[in-house]
């Protein structure tokens, strides 16, 4: 992909009829987390290097981010601050 965000922006793209793993997750998934795959991210804000990274499976808020589509593909862009959970054992 030849886009990237800036600043403190997630680009991520909706894992869509994946089970969501975590008993934790499963009571959260009723308030309207989402679950993607980070594609893209920004280099940070100037005091804030950047946490989440490439590959790494999120949980997110629709509400709070912007629907994207670029090559036909649909992504979510959304902040860093924006990003509810890691999942640190879940790299792709």
């Amino acid at each position: 992909m030849d886009y990237k965000p800036l600043y403190d922006k997630v680009l991520v793209k909706e894992v869509k009829d994946s089970p969501l793993q975590g008993g934790i997750v499963a009571h959260r998934i009723q308030s309207g987390l989402k679950k993607g795959l980070v594609v893209s991210v920004g280099n940070g804000l100037k005091d804030s290097p950047m946490i989440v990274q490439v590959g790494q499976t999120v949980l997110f808020k629709p509400i709070d981010a912007e629907d994207i589509i670029l090559e036909d593909v649909q992504y979510k862009l959304l902040q860093e601050r924006n990003v509810w959970m890691v999942n640190e054992n879940e790299k792709q």
